[in-house]
C-alpha cells in the first residue's frame, strides 16, 4: 500500500529511538514467490504516543465521513470489565480502512 505519509513518521519515529530498544512500528520489504513485498510489523503493546502519531497520519488521507467513528477505532471489549483501547488494532484498523477506501476511490487496486 502507497503511504509515503506513513513511511515519513515511521522514518521519524526510528530517528527519535526510544528506551524500548526496538521501534513498535516496522516497515520492511521482503520478497515471496509473488515478488517484493512491504511488511509493516506492529508491536501489540504499540506505545499510546506513537499510535497517536500513526493514526493522525493515516486519518488525515482519509475524506471526513460521519460513518467513520473515531472513538470507536480500537476498542476491545472485555466480558465483565469494559472497554480498553489497542494501538496495534487501531492501526490495523484504520490501515484496513484507508486501504478500502484507496480503492473505492480508484486510488489503489486490488
Amino acid at each position: 500500500m502507497p503511504f509515503p505519509a506513513l513511511r515519513e513518521v515511521l522514518g521519524a519515529i526510528r530517528r527519535r529511538g526510544g528506551a524500548r530498544g526496538t521501534d513498535p512500528v516496522r516497515w520492511s520489504t521482503r520478497t515471496d514467490r509473488r515478488g517484493p513485498l512491504s511488511v509493516l510489523d506492529i508491536d501489540g503493546d504499540c506505545p499510546a504516543d506513537v499510535g497517536a502519531e500513526l493514526e493522525e497520519t493515516l486519518w488525515s488521507s482519509l475524506r471526513r465521513d460521519e460513518r467513520l467513528r473515531r472513538d470507536r477505532i480500537g476498542m476491545v471489549r472485555h466480558p465483565g470489565r469494559g472497554e480498553e483501547r489497542s494501538e496495534a488494532l487501531a492501526l490495523a484498523q484504520l490501515l484496513i480502512v484507508s486501504h478500502l477506501v484507496g480503492v473505492f476511490d480508484g486510488a489503489f487496486e486490488l
